[in-house]
Order: C-alpha cells, then structure tokens, then sequence
C-alpha cells in the first residue's frame, strides 16, 4: 500500500516522521507509558495500541474499497 502512495505523501510523511525522530527519548517513552494508563483508564481498553487498530481498520477499507 506505501508503494502506490503518491510521492508527495511519502514525502510529507517522512518529514514528519524526521520531525518527531528529535523528541525521541526518555521522557517520551514515559509520557506513552502515562497516556496509555490514561486512555485504559477512560475506557479504551487496548489503550495506545487502539490507534494502531484503528489505521489497520483504515487499511482494510480502503483495500476492500479498492
């Protein structure tokens, strides 16, 4: 699916991929470890890996759609 991407959105996707590489780190290990607490706690129950079931739900649809 990433190979039939247009090369724009490629493009903007590794600018942001690089953009966020700099924040890496300790404390941002820390804060997915809080914020996963806080979404279990608020009734989502796979917390951060909610988001990456949603993008596989996503995929699906648009592979399904076509």
């Amino acid at each position: 699916m990433w190979n039939k991407t247009h090369p724009g959105i490629r493009a903007d996707a590794q600018r942001i991929m690089d953009f966020y590489k700099q924040f890496e780190g300790p404390v941002d290990d820390m804060s997915a470890v809080f914020y996963d607490s806080y979404l279990k706690a608020n009734n989502q129950q796979h917390g951060i890996r909610s988001y990456s079931e949603v993008i596989g739900w996503l995929m699906d649809y648009y592979r399904i759609k076509g």
